[in-house]
């Protein structure tokens, strides 16, 4: 992830590195019967925690680190989500 992806008024880029370096846990996942609320799958069920507390992320500058966790927090979410309504 280059400073060069940080510095455009266009986030898909960093939408793109993103969503690639998100996991989800999907035989987890798929096990669970009850209704889950989007947080609790994306900390349980993918690895945001560890994106977010990454090195790559953590010494990004203040404002770039929290555009960085918002879109993380998208591509868990959304990617969670996609796996149960499939």
């Amino acid at each position: 992830m280059g400073t060069s992806l940080l510095i455009e008024e266009n986030n898909q880029p960093l939408h793109k590195y993103w969503k690639g370096e998100v996991q989800v846990k999907r035989d987890k996942l798929i096990q669970s019967k009850v209704h889950i609320e989007a947080q609790i799958i994306r900390h349980r069920f993918t690895n945001y925690d560890e994106l977010i507390n990454s090195l790559k992320v953590q010494k990004l500058e203040a404002l770039e680190r929290s555009r960085v966790i918002a879109i993380i927090k998208y591509e868990c979410t959304s990617q969670a989500l996609q796996c149960v309504n499939w």
